[in-house]
């Protein structure tokens, strides 16, 4: 994995997981940026899970 990759490895993985916790923290007081929040963090998330399956750090 190059050092780019790790980098937005770890960007995408803190970046998804703060706005998840947001979004879920905003539902109290408008459902609808909540909603924007929580589908941006899952975004993150899954680009994330991305690119460490197309790295595959367990085959080498």
């Amino acid at each position: 994995m190059t050092s780019l990759d790790k980098k937005i490895l770890r960007w995408s993985l803190g970046l998804g997981a703060v706005l998840l916790v947001a979004g879920i923290a905003l539902r109290p007081v408008d459902i609808d940026i909540a909603t924007g929040v929580i589908l941006a963090g899952c975004a993150g998330l899954i680009l994330a899970g991305v690119i460490w399956v197309n790295e595959r750090p367990w085959s080498r």
